[in-house]
């Protein structure tokens, strides 16, 4: 198992023109967390959880899974 962690922070509405309204939910943190299991040097198996923190509450948390392959 092959642990990792990235950490991401960007604003898609740090500037917008006069006429338009700011998105406070497009300013986001985010930490991920995770693991790599490779069964197979061409093969990986990925699983990771997202803690989002943002000024919109509906924003949430997710866990994500994954695959991927060389062929």
């Amino acid at each position: 198992l092959i642990a990792f962690a990235r950490y991401s922070a960007y604003d898609l509405h740090h500037e917008v023109s006069a006429n338009v309204t700011r998105d406070d939910s497009l300013d986001r943190k985010i930490w991920t967390v995770g693991l790599n299991y490779r069964p197979h040097p061409q093969v990986v198996v990925k699983g990771n959880f997202d803690f989002v923190a943002s000024k919109k509450d509906s924003d949430t948390d997710k866990m994500e899974l994954g695959l991927g392959f060389v062929f």
